[in-house]
C-alpha cells in the first residue's frame, strides 16, 4: 500500500510512506471523519470516533505514566475480547510511546499476574478482568477514554513493536520481542501480499478505488487479543475501509456462513483451517458468497481436498491466500490460488517466500542444505522478532543476528525448497516420533485420518503404556449429522498407513479442544 493509493479524498495530500496506522486513523479523521472504521454485532464506530477515543485514553495514559522513562518502559498488558477496545487500546498505547504486551483474552488472572510480574507493567488495559488481582492496576480502556478529556498525543514510537505472549494456561508464559520494524506502517508488504491476485494488482486497485468511494468492506473473524491480534487489526484499518468483526468465541462456526452473505465483506481474514473445515461442514450445498473476492488461510497445515470444498462456494473472481507463518516471524511464504485454477497432482506447497522474508533449510548442524533435501525451515529478515522476553537460552537456541544487522529463526519446521523456489512443509520436528525404532510424522496420521468420510477434525498425539512404551492414539471429531465408529476408522486407517503408523485406537470425540483463535 502507497502513500498515493490514499490521495483521493477531495484531493487531501495523503499520510507521507512510513505513517503509522495512528497517523492513517487520523488523516482518516479529517478527510472522512463519518466514514465507519469498525463494525461489530453491538455497532458501529467512525474514523472520527476512533480517533477521538484514542487520543483520550493516549492522553491519560501520558499524563499517568509520565515522561523521562527508560527506552523498555513502560510496558502496559493488553487483556482484551473486545474488537472496539482492543482496537482503541492498541492505537492509544501507540500514540503515547509505550510497549503493547498481548495477552490471551481466556487467560486466567494468575497467568496475567506472572506476565504483569515478568515484563513489569505498569497498567493492565482490559474488558475482561476488571478489579482483578493482577498485581497492577486495571483498567477498561473504553471506559477511561470516555472519562479522559481531548487530547492530541503523538509521543515518538517505543524501542518495542509489541510482547506477544503465546496461548495457553500451564507453564511459565513466554513472550515474544517484536522489533520496531514490525510495526504496522504505509507500504507494509504483508498486506499488499493479501491484495495482488495471480494476474497481477487488479483485485489491488479495485480495492483501493472502492475504498476511496464505497469503502472496502474487510471481514475479520476475532478471538480477542490472540496472539499479535492487534497488529492484523492495524494493517487492515490502513485500508480505509470498513472492518467489519464475527466474534468466533460468541458466535461460533456454525453462524459464520450467514454472516458472510449478510455482510458482505470482499475480504475474509483469516480463518484458520480448523475453523474452515467446520464452516465447510455445516455449509449447505451450492451456497455461494456472491461478494467474497479474498480469503486468507494461515495457521496450520491445509490440503488440495480443502481448498476443492471451499472452491465450491467461491465465485470464480475469488483467490484464495495460503499464508505460512509465525508470531516470531510475521508472514514468511505465500501461495494465490484461483478459485479456477486446477488441483495439480502432490502434495499443497507452502508458497514463496514474502516481500522481505529468505527462506533456507539446514540440518541438524546449522548448514544450509541442497534444493529437495529436507531440513528444518529458517527463515532471515529484518523485522523478525529479537527473541524471548528474559529468556536468553530460548532466544540463543532459536534466532541469531546476522552480520548484516538482520535476524535468522529457526522455526521448528520440517521442510524442502522445491526447484521452483516453493516451499513445502513437510510437519513439525517435534511432531515426528519413534515408535517401536520407527520414524512416524503425527501429521501423517492426521491428514489420512481427516480424509475419511464424515470426519471435520482429526488430532494424533502419543502416551505412554503400562510397560512404559511410546504407544500412539487418534481422535476425530464427526461432521454435523454424522455419526463415527471409532473401530471401523481404524479398520480404514490400518488399510493406508504403515503399521507403525497405526493408532491402538481412534476416539470419538464431539470436538477437538481449541484455543481461544481456532
Amino acid at each position: 500500500m502507497s502513500g498515493s493509493a490514499l490521495s483521493g479524498f477531495g484531493g487531501q495530500q495523503p499520510p507521507p510512506p512510513g505513517a503509522t496506522v495512528a497517523e492513517v486513523i487520523g488523516w482518516m479523521a479529517r478527510v472522512a471523519p463519518e466514514r465507519v472504521a469498525l463494525q461489530t454485532a453491538g455497532g458501529s464506530v467512525s474514523y472520527r470516533e476512533l480517533d477521538e477515543q484514542a487520543g483520550r485514553l493516549a492522553g491519560a495514559l501520558h499524563e499517568e505514566l509520565g515522561d523521562g522513562r527508560d527506552p523498555l518502559e513502560p510496558r502496559v498488558i493488553i487483556w482484551i475480547g473486545g474488537p472496539l477496545a482492543a482496537a482503541v487500546a492498541s492505537l492509544a498505547v501507540l500514540r503515547a510511546g509505550l510497549i503493547p504486551v498481548s495477552v490471551d483474552p481466556t487467560a486466567p488472572p494468575e497467568r496475567v499476574a506472572r506476565i504483569v510480574a515478568q515484563v513489569g507493567a505498569a497498567i493492565v488495559l482490559t474488558d475482561v478482568g476488571p478489579g482483578a488481582e493482577v498485581g497492577a492496576p486495571t483498567v477498561d480502556p473504553l471506559v477511561r477514554a470516555g472519562q479522559a478529556p481531548s487530547a492530541d498525543v503523538h509521543c515518538p514510537p517505543a524501542s518495542l513493536a509489541s510482547l506477544v505472549f503465546t496461548s495457553g494456561t500451564t507453564g511459565e508464559p513466554k513472550g515474544i520481542m517484536l522489533p520496531a520494524a514490525a510495526r504496522p506502517v504505509l507500504d507494509d508488504s504483508g498486506l499488499r501480499a493479501l491484495t495482488v491476485t495471480e494476474e497481477g494488482s487488479e483485485l489491488e486497485r479495485e480495492q483501493y478505488a472502492a475504498s476511496q468511494e464505497a469503502p472496502m468492506r474487510v471481514g475479520f473473524l476475532w478471538a480477542g487479543t490472540v496472539g499479535n491480534a492487534e497488529g492484523q487489526l492495524q494493517r487492515l484499518m490502513m485500508t480505509t475501509g470498513t472492518v467489519v468483526f464475527f466474534d468466533l468465541r460468541r458466535e461460533g462456526v456454525s453462524r459464520l456462513g450467514a454472516w458472510l452473505t449478510r455482510e458482505r465483506v470482499i475480504s475474509c481474514l483469516t480463518p484458520p483451517p480448523t475453523v474452515l473445515r467446520s464452516l465447510l461442514g455445516v455449509l449447505e450445498p451450492g451456497q455461494v458468497f456472491a461478494d467474497l473476492r479474498v480469503v486468507a488461510l494461515t495457521g496450520e497445515a491445509i490440503d488440495w481436498s480443502d481448498l476443492a470444498r471451499l472452491r465450491a462456494h467461491l465465485v470464480d473472481e475469488a483467490v484464495i491466500l495460503l499464508a505460512y507463518g509465525l508470531s516470531e516471524t510475521g508472514m514468511i511464504t505465500s501461495l494465490l490460488v484461483a478459485a479456477t485454477t486446477a488441483a495439480p497432482e502432490g502434495p499443497l506447497g507452502a508458497g514463496w517466500p514474502a516481500p522481505g522474508r529468505e527462506v533456507s533449510i539446514r540440518d541438524p548442524d546449522g548448514e544450509e542444505v541442497a534444493s529437495g533435501e529436507v531440513g528444518e525451515v529458517t527463515v532471515t529478515g529484518a523485522d523478525i522478532a529479537i527473541g524471548y522476553w528474559n529468556d536468553p537460552a530460548a532466544t540463543a537456541a532459536a534466532f541469531a543476528t546476522l552480520p548484516d544487522g538482520r535476524r535468522r529463526m529457526c522455526t521448528g519446521d520440517r521442510g524442502r525448497l522445491r526447484e521452483d523456489g516453493s516451499l513445502e512443509l513437510l510437519g513439525r520436528l517435534d511432531h515426528m516420533v519413534k515408535i517401536a525404532g520407527n520414524r512416524v510424522e503425527l501429521g501423517d496420521i492426521e491428514a489420512v485420518l481427516r480424509a475419511q468420510e464424515g470426519v471435520a477434525q482429526a488430532a494424533a498425539t502419543t502416551y505412554v503404556d503400562h510397560t512404559s512404551a511410546l504407544r500412539l492414539i487418534a481422535f476425530a471429531a464427526p461432521a454435523p449429522g454424522v455419526e463415527l465408529d471409532g473401530g471401523r476408522l481404524r479398520a480404514a486407517l490400518a488399510e493406508l498407513l504403515p503399521t507403525a503408523s497405526l493408532p491402538d485406537r481412534v476416539q470419538i470425540l464431539d470436538a477437538l479442544p481449541q484455543l481461544a483463535a481456532g
